[in-house]
């Protein structure tokens, strides 16, 4: 009650809204050349969306994109990885809920394979050595053949350089097989 004798009541209205939430996407490799699709990074309850790759040189086709492709720069390239940053705003008024920061970093690989035989043709019977030639920071070795059939034909599809035909059965023909590294 106030000195008049009056009573005053003032009624206040709040609404508690839940922040936002982002993940950018999981951590990976990427070839030298290619860009770098975001597809796997999602945010929720945001109103804004805002991609960074603090420290890197490459560019977004769509910066304001929940998911957008980054295309690296030469220095990304050199650098051998680059790391992206996801910064989500909320959907309360400006600034009312902290942004949330969500990154991921791309790791490049310049991996590179050259696949020669020491002879170009054999005789029925006759075995061949293949070889990869692979350079750069690569983990693993799988070897494909155009007919997945003729792969019974390597010693094993799984090394660098795995012998063609070496008990002797392949009949004649040619044979295509493609050389992966990771």
């Amino acid at each position: 009650t106030s000195e008049f004798g009056c009573d005053s009541l003032e009624m206040g209205y709040v609404q508690v809204i839940e922040g936002p939430d982002a993940f950018a996407g999981e951590n990976r490799m990427a070839c030298i050349g290619d860009p770098v699709e975001l597809n796997d990074a999602w945010a929720i309850r945001q109103s804004t969306v805002m991609w960074s790759s603090f420290g890197g040189y490459g560019s977004f086709d769509d910066a304001s994109s929940e998911n957008p492709v980054y295309t690296p720069g030469p220095e990304d390239y050199d650098a051998g990885f680059v790391t992206l940053s996801m910064i989500v705003i909320g959907n309360a008024y400006e600034y009312a809920c902290e942004p949330v920061v969500a990154t991921v970093t791309i790791t490049f690989n310049d991996l590179m394979a050259e696949i020669t035989a020491s002879q170009d043709e054999v005789c029925e019977g006759e075995s061949v050595q293949l070889d990869g030639n692979p350079s750069g920071n690569f983990v693993s070795h799988s070897w494909t053949a155009e007919d997945p059939g003729h792969l019974v034909y390597l010693s094993d599809p799984n090394i660098e350089e795995p012998v063609f035909n070496a008990d002797g059965i392949a009949p004649a023909g040619d044979y295509i097989f493609t050389h992966m590294v990771t």
